[in-house]
């Protein structure tokens, strides 16, 4: 199986356009225009034509479509579309005033979506910034506290090193007990 996420000029010449095809919409059940489940078209074309003009862009973000041994994603059943040699007739001039309603026509779904992951994002990066303030104000804080401990250490070894030499007491000697 050659699976085509991005195919290139070559790889679109290769594709037969009257071949059979199958559709495999994404898995997302919460559509604005309802299930759209797997389908199977007599030709790629058509394949391509329907994924492009009728099927939610919801749908064709997780979309894939079978041709043979050839897999294509949505990015791929889009350059399809727009490759010089699809032989349908399409909506617009390459494609381009469909593109432009499907993201003029964003569902409230897509759009709270879309709030909720900036929503997200602004926190994760607010926490991130704030973890790294912590850290640099942990590590102001121990460099400081090192210092203070070696000046300390260097202070105790001054006073050790002024201080005259102590006598060792002598060892205490172990009284038997009495009986």
């Amino acid at each position: 199986m050659r699976v085509c996420l991005h195919p290139d000029a070559r790889s679109e010449t290769m594709v037969d356009y009257n071949a059979a095809a199958e559709l495999f919409p994404s898995r997302r059940r919460n559509c604005s225009s309802g299930p759209v489940g797997y389908k199977r078209f007599k030709s790629t074309a058509k394949a391509v034509q329907f994924a492009m003009e009728k099927l939610p862009s919801e749908l064709l973000l997780g979309a894939y479509l079978q041709v043979g041994d050839d897999r294509f994603d949505g990015a791929g059943i889009r350059h399809l579309y727009q490759s010089q040699a699809y032989p349908l007739t399409r909506s617009g001039p390459m494609g381009e005033d469909l593109m432009s309603k499907s993201t003029s026509r964003l569902s409230a779904t897509r759009r709270n979506a879309e709030a909720m992951l900036d929503k997200s994002t602004r926190r994760v990066d607010t926490f991130k910034l704030e973890q790294e303030r912590e850290h640099e104000a942990i590590s102001l804080k121990t460099a400081r506290l090192r210092e203070l401990r070696l000046a300390k250490e260097a202070a105790d070894r001054e006073t050790a090193a002024l201080a005259p030499p102590s006598r060792k007491a002598a060892p205490k000697t172990k009284r038997s007990k009495q009986t």
